[in-house]
């Protein structure tokens, strides 16, 4: 529902409007802030938002307002939309290109599936990004208690990014119980927030405000009168105005009094139904029809819903104005307080606000309102299920299921019930199936469904859809026999559509291969990929060149799986419905690049993943995603990225198992730059963690070798080392691990090497070599035997090549340690000079990567035999100030400073939008600053610092101006 601000009744509120006049000035200023404004309805919330949003004009900020209402909830992000004005008519082509995207004009009739929410959040986030790159922000959503959790997973994130943009974000809300996301939200600390909770108002508060409402001083009979009201401004206003009414009120010289004494006060409910008692039957007849239609409403649609002429109703609302029960509202009318909306919608049998909102529905399909609208109107007439409303549910439910797949689940199950046998019922089921699909979690009855349409519906089309449907959600929930059964016998068709066809012929080399059938899977391939040129479909042949790419990884040939990837990934679309495709291709061309030895281009594939999953990905699979990029960034050194990457994953979405994961590499990072107190705490919430089998060997590893890792910082390198090697047990055992598997083995012979126990340091060197022949290995893994195979040898020069090696594959921690494992054996043979050149060189990485614990061991072990690093390393980082910031930091404190948002940044630099938001958080941490405003100053006074003459060449004769 969209914002129409109440006139503020602010007595008695000065406090709290001095908090919301400090952060709009803080605003103006170019720093954001987050504030929620609690309190039951009436207490003056609406009041004191829309004063905020008054103050915030008068120092020329832009304002996006909406009232959330409970029957919107079933929508997702309606209330931002509606804030922000996505409309297909909006003259800004950002928000008539996000309106499009709801609407789908693609071709219906051969789309699979297409859920657009994710697509369209990250689409508002960088509105708004984009919005505060030009004017300060103030986005207010009132009764956010009632938003759908897309909004809210939108607001959490907006929330975040109070910290870092010049925006103001008001949420207001009843109190609990509120969804478990709205409290979480609230608990969370966040950069700026401030939480306002309204009460009721004090006594002389009350007196104020009867004053200000009679105009003049209150006798003691009315304040006692209006004192039990509880100090809610409303009750306050509603009693006062019924009491006036009926003219129970009596002005005496400067004071008004009760004109009769024993007068009882009325309830709030009372008092509203009072002052709608003084209506006539005309106006409440027509307000009773508007309730229905909602909180807010157009003229237009109740002229159309009641059938009376535009004259009656305009003195019907007129009249309703003049009482104080509407108002205008940026669309139309709304009522002044939910509150009266309320009370009119309930005052209406049950009965016949379900025979109401299968009316509503009718008319307003008629009129040609949104589908959503209509569809919010059904919803609440479960009994009214009639002929009109199957036909109207069949029309539109693709559209439903694009915009909010649980409804049109509900209404299609509605309509199924009811549905005329024949070709009505099977575009039903056959619609229902998709929906199903789409949403996930429901493939038996999604096969259930389709199964009987692949032979008995009457429309091909339905047919071939529903091949691909049900055959894929069998594939997806580990049904292969059934899966390839099923798209088989949709191949049996020969009515089947050309599309459909090699759709389906794609489909079937997938469940091949999945299958492990790789004999049949080449002659698949490429027949699908001769269909689906044949029929100009990208979609079919995406699934054909991923399949060939996969069955190139099962022969070996890593080029043949990268050029079939990028092949299928040139020729697909940005739509949401190839989203998926999209997203397996991109997640598998890292490793393989790093495989390929191509470390710079992997990083950047990692990048484009997860910035494609934050554009489109579910909520479950980008937390998915975000730790496999976490788990990259860890292995190659980007430990800040790493962290970005598993701050910004909501840990709620993920498994057991990835939560496992996840709190593993928080902890080794945490182990590794000295904070005792977080690795402590992960590693105090794991110690009840009983790993099931199987667990230990690849999701727990992270989880114990922190353990190892604690225990060696502790000193207990015989708990280190027995921890380590319980950690990697597994591995030990496996002939065919592979590298990441094998990461850990140095770290497992350098503490069974300390704690005396070679017999456990050669077979972790064994491990690493014993993969195959040495002429086949990766450059990593040969970094790795070299690393075991020195430290066990005492072999100096042999860690020195490991540490060149992963120079080459870009891993600058396990270069460090090699080079520490370098530097104490050659002090070990009194090679002191060069120990304290490799053990600066380990030093300068350590201090990069901000990895305190291991430069306190490295100085530990080279004091131990008499040796201190000297001068020759790098100064220690500072921590605050311009020379505290990274080079990545400063790069994007300059792309800051030339007013980029952080999507275009993102963009720009080959990041996802969580790392360049956590950077901007550390820049402005280090820089003292309060807002991108200041830092861009710092960046501009540094640039000009640091302009000098230009410095000759050597080997160059510099020209001067008359050369």
């Amino acid at each position: 529902m969209s914002y129409t601000e109440v006139q503020p009744v602010l007595t008695g509120r000065m406090a709290e409007l001095a908090v919301v006049e400090r952060l709009v000035r803080r605003l103006a200023a170019g720093a954001g802030s987050l504030l929620w404004v609690g309190g039951e309805p009436g207490i003056g919330k609406s009041s004191l938002v829309s004063a905020t949003l008054d103050t915030a004009r008068s120092r020329n900020c832009q304002v996006f307002a909406a009232h959330a209402v409970e029957t919107g909830g079933r929508f997702p992000l309606g209330v931002l939309l509606t804030a922000l004005g996505i409309q297909l008519r909006s003259p800004d082509p950002d928000r008539a290109e996000i309106a499009a995207l709801l609407v789908n004009r693609a071709n219906t009739a051969t789309q699979v599936s297409r859920d657009v929410t994710s697509a369209v959040a990250m689409r508002l986030i960088a509105l708004v990004e984009r919005a505060c790159s030009t004017t300060p922000v103030v986005l207010a959503v009132d009764d956010l208690q009632w938003a759908d959790p897309a909004t809210l997973t939108v607001w959490r994130q907006l929330a975040e990014l109070t910290g870092q943009l010049p925006l103001l974000l008001i949420g207001a809300l009843r109190p609990a119980p509120h969804a478990a996301d709205v409290d979480r939200m609230i608990a969370e600390p966040a950069s700026g927030a401030e939480v306002i909770t309204l009460g009721p108002l004090p006594e002389d508060e009350v007196a104020e405000l009867v004053a200000q409402l009679v105009g003049a001083r209150p006798g003691p009979e009315l304040l006692r009168q209006t004192g039990r009201a509880d100090g809610n401004p409303l009750y306050v206003r509603e009693l006062v105005d019924a009491l006036r009414r009926d003219g129970a009120l009596l002005r005496t010289g400067e004071t008004v009094e009760l004109a009769d004494a024993g007068t009882d006060p009325p309830s709030l409910g009372a008092a509203i139904a009072d002052r709608l008692s003084f209506l006539s039957a005309t106006a409440r007849e027509a307000l009773s029809m508007a309730a229905i239609l909602g909180a807010e409403f157009t003229v237009t649609h109740l002229e159309a819903f009641v059938g009376w002429t535009a004259t009656d109703l305009e003195a019907a609302l007129d009249e309703a104005k003049s009482a104080g029960v509407l108002m205008a509202s940026a669309d139309g009318l709304m009522f002044r307080h939910i509150l009266i909306h309320e009370a009119l919608y309930l005052t209406l049998p049950s009965s016949l606000r379900i025979a109401l909102h299968h009316q509503a529905a009718r008319v307003l399909s008629d009129a040609g309102a949104a589908p959503e609208r209509v569809a919010e109107h059904l919803l609440l007439a479960p009994e009214a299920t009639d002929a009109w409303v199957v036909a109207w549910v069949d029309r539109w439910a693709r559209s439903l299921t694009d915009r909010a797949a649980p409804v049109a689940v509900e209404l299609l199950r509605r309509a199924r019930e009811a549905a005329a046998p024949g070709a009505q019922a099977e575009s039903i089921d056959a619609k229902l199936c998709v929906a199903l699909y789409q949403i996930g979690g429901h493939d038996d009855e999604v096969r259930d469904l389709g199964h009987p349409l692949l032979t008995h519906a009457a429309d091909p089309e339905i047919r071939g859809r529903l091949g691909w449907i049900v055959g894929y959600a069998r594939l997806r929930s580990g049904r292969h026999d059934d899966a390839l059964a099923i798209v088989e016998r949709a191949l049996a068709d020969e009515a089947l559509p050309t599309t459909w066809s090699a759709r389906l012929q794609a489909l079937r080399a997938l469940v091949q291969i999945t299958m492990g059938r790789t004999a049949d899977v080449g002659t698949s391939v490429e027949r699908a990929a001769d269909a689906a040129a044949a029929a100009g479909d990208a979609f079919a042949l995406g699934y054909a060149l991923h399949t060939r790419s996969l069955l190139h990884y099962q022969h070996g040939n890593l080029a043949g799986v990268l050029d079939a990837a990028d092949e299928a990934l040139a020729m697909l679309d940005q739509e949401p419905a190839t989203a998926d495709l999209r997203l397996m291709l991109l997640s598998n061309r890292g490793p393989i690049l790093d495989s390929l030895e191509r470390p710079v281009e992997a990083e950047r594939a990692y990048a484009e993943m997860i910035r494609a999953a934050e554009r489109y990905a579910s909520p479950p699979r980008l937390a998915q995603l975000r730790l496999t990029t976490a788990e990259r960034w860890y292995a190659n050194g980007h430990w800040d990225e790493a962290l970005a990457e598993l701050h910004a994953t909501d840990a709620t979405l993920l498994n057991r198992a990835r939560q496992i994961l996840r709190d593993g590499l928080l902890a080794l990072i945490a182990i590794h730059r000295d904070d005792r107190g977080t690795a402590k705490q992960l590693l105090r919430d794991a110690d009840d963690l009983v790993l099931l089998p199987g667990e230990e060997s690849d999701i727990g590893r992270y989880l114990l070798v922190a353990h190892a890792l604690a225990a060696e910082r502790d000193g207990d390198h015989s708990a280190a080392s027995r921890r380590m090697r319980a950690a990697l047990i597994h591995v030990l055992a496996d002939p065919d691990a592979n590298e990441h598997e094998l990461f850990f083995m140095p770290d497992l012979v350098r503490l069974a090497l300390a704690d005396g126990d070679r017999d456990t340091a050669a077979a972790a060197a064994r491990a690493c070599s014993s993969g195959g022949d040495p002429g086949e290995y990766t450059a990593g893994v040969r970094a790795l035997v070299d690393d075991c195979r020195g430290q066990l040898d005492a072999d100096p020069e042999s860690l020195l090549t490991s540490a060149e090696t992963y120079l080459r594959v870009e891993q600058p921690f396990r270069r460090a340690l090699a080079l520490e494992g370098a530097a104490v054996l050659l002090a070990e043979r009194g090679e002191d000079t060069r120990a304290r050149d490799v053990a600066a060189s380990a030093h300068d990485t350590y201090q990069t990567l901000d990895a305190a614990w291991d430069i306190l061991r490295l100085d530990a072990r080279l004091r131990a035999l008499g040796i201190r690093r000297g001068p020759r390393g790098r100064r220690a980082r500072q921590t605050t100030g311009w020379e505290a910031l990274t080079r990545s930091e400063l790069r994007i404190a300059r792309e800051v400073a030339a007013g980029r948002t952080n999507s275009e940044i993102a963009n720009e630099l080959f990041l996802s939008r969580a790392t360049v938001q956590s950077h901007i958080s550390h820049i402005l941490t280090k820089l003292g600053a309060n807002s991108r405003l200041e830092v861009a100053r710092e960046v501009m006074l540094r640039e000009r610092e640091t302009v000098s003459p230009p410095v000759a060449v050597p080997g160059t004769t510099r020209r001067t101006a008359g050369d």
